[in-house]
């Protein structure tokens, strides 16, 4: 009887051992698949205001018959949801990808003039690194990161300016906060600038619309109009 005993102890012990591990392990999965829910809820803090509506229906036109956006796309969609995942884990909205819709049509041998890539980047952007970095989707991203949490920290986390300043450059923003006291009037803004953001949405709404099984990890901005 006492060695039988002994060995079923044992092997209650195993058991034992093998649940708890068990419950730890899922327990630490659930709060990790939390933690990066988390980390996607991150809002484009944005509304359109009623001179942006028009432009932002324009660009859902216009993006939902480009044949080179959606090439392009379906090319780079782990990219795409790469670059997401890499904005949220940095305290940046992840709809802030859009901006390579806007910027290249998600083209990352695109030059214009000092600007290259998907991000549109130049050689400040790269800090002196080889110029080729920014061809590639990663590595323009790590750059793109960097500059728009130098963005994050000038204009207080508010969107609107960030996207702003990575349009037109931060010092033009500057500049116009502290003729108008603060604020940025949209009168006062280039008009490409002032066009920005609706086209930003615009891309969203198309590409989530166009290819409803890609796994867009969070959906972050609603649009709302004023």
């Amino acid at each position: 009887m006492l060695p039988w005993r002994k060995f079923n102890y044992f092997r209650m012990g195993k058991i034992f051992v093998f649940f708890l591990f068990l419950a730890i392990f899922c327990g630490n999965s659930k709060t990790a698949a939390a933690e990066d829910q988390c980390s996607h809820n991150i809002r484009f803090n944005v509304e359109l205001n009623s001179h942006e509506t028009g432009t932002y229906h324009k660009y859902i036109k216009r993006y939902r018959h480009d044949s080179q956006l959606r090439k392009n796309f379906l090319k780079h969609q782990t990219d795409f949801n790469w670059i997401r995942h890499q904005l949220s884990s940095h305290g940046l909205p992840p709809d802030f990808a859009y901006i390579i819709v806007v910027e290249s049509t998600m083209n990352s041998k695109l030059k214009c003039g000092k600007y290259h890539g998907i991000w549109q980047l130049c050689g400040y952007h790269c800090k002196g690194n080889d110029i080729k970095c920014l061809y590639s989707y990663r590595e323009s991203t790590k750059y793109a990161i960097k500059y728009l949490l130098e963005l994050k920290k000038i204009f207080h986390n508010n969107h609107r300016y960030m996207i702003y300043g990575y349009n037109c450059g931060y010092g033009k923003i500057q500049r116009i906060m502290k003729h108008h006291g603060g604020k940025v009037p949209f009168h006062s803004l280039p008009l490409i600038t002032r066009m920005y953001i609706p086209k930003m949405l615009a891309a969203k709404h198309v590409l989530e619309n166009l290819f409803p099984t890609a796994r867009f990890k969070g959906h972050e901005c609603s649009v709302m109009m004023q």
